[in-house]
């Protein structure tokens, strides 16, 4: 059984969460930190490209491209299937590395980067240590994440932390992504309580942060170095945070 939290301004916020549910790539794994040595190792390995190409132009086309293809992916807008092979297939063609056979090798490309991104054991500073307390403190945990069947899972794994959760709600295998309430419903479905006994943690303020609360969540955003949140942020996020170790004052 969880204790009694103490009655402050802070912990009233959230009376009644029984639930902590959690985005996972820059909230709980370093996706930042982790996707440039992924993505440094397949273009090693990938001699039909960096014999021709130098790393930095590769790099930067695949990052912009990435970038603009996962908010397309969030609204629904494109498949995964579109995404995952029309990254690499945009920074060969940009690159000017388009020869015979690039869409086979964009695909190819895209399952090595996903396959070793997945074994790398970075979690964001704090991680480990606010899992261990919120189970200790009697909190149930699950993941709502857009990221990938099996990549997901893989990812919280390797860095030690799939064994804090009790269920891995994935927008893939659910058919709804963030920040559409559908696959939050999903979340606490799964998780077997009401919306109003869940919280949502995460980085992404569209996605975890609207779309929770639109489900009727409460939510705390955790604000990353260097993110600008939009102005209605301190409105609608139930609290905001910019250290994994300042959720364990709030709950």
């Amino acid at each position: 059984m969880k204790s009694q939290l103490p009655n402050t301004s802070a912990h009233s916020a959230f009376a009644g969460v029984k639930v902590v549910m959690f985005d996972v790539d820059n909230t709980l794994w370093d996706f930042r930190g982790n996707s440039p040595l992924a993505l440094r190792h397949v273009f090693d390995v990938t001699p039909e490209v960096n014999r021709y190409v130098p790393y930095e132009l590769f790099a930067q086309h695949y990052e912009r491209r990435n970038g603009e293809l996962w908010r397309r992916y969030h609204h629904g807008l494109i498949s995964k299937e579109y995404l995952v092979n029309e990254r690499f297939r945009y920074a060969l063609a940009a690159s000017g590395c388009l020869a015979p056979g690039s869409v086979d090798l964009a695909a190819a490309m895209n399952v090595e980067y996903l396959r070793y991104l997945a074994l790398l054991p970075g979690a964001v500073a704090g991680a480990a240590e606010l899992l261990e307390y919120l189970r200790k403190a009697g909190y149930r945990m699950c993941v709502v994440s857009n990221g990938f069947v099996g990549t997901q899972e893989q990812k919280l794994r390797s860095a030690g932390l799939l064994s804090y959760f009790d269920a891995v709600v994935l927008s893939e295998a659910v058919g709804v992504t963030k920040p559409f309430a559908g696959i939050y419903e999903a979340a606490c479905r799964a998780m077997r309580c009401e919306a109003s006994e869940a919280v949502m943690v995460g980085d992404d303020y569209e996605a975890d942060i609207e779309g929770a609360a639109s489900a009727g969540l409460r939510t705390i955003y955790f604000r990353r170095p260097a993110s600008v949140p939009p102005a209605a942020a301190a409105s609608i996020a139930t609290a905001t945070v910019t250290s994994l170790a300042t959720i364990r004052s709030l709950l």
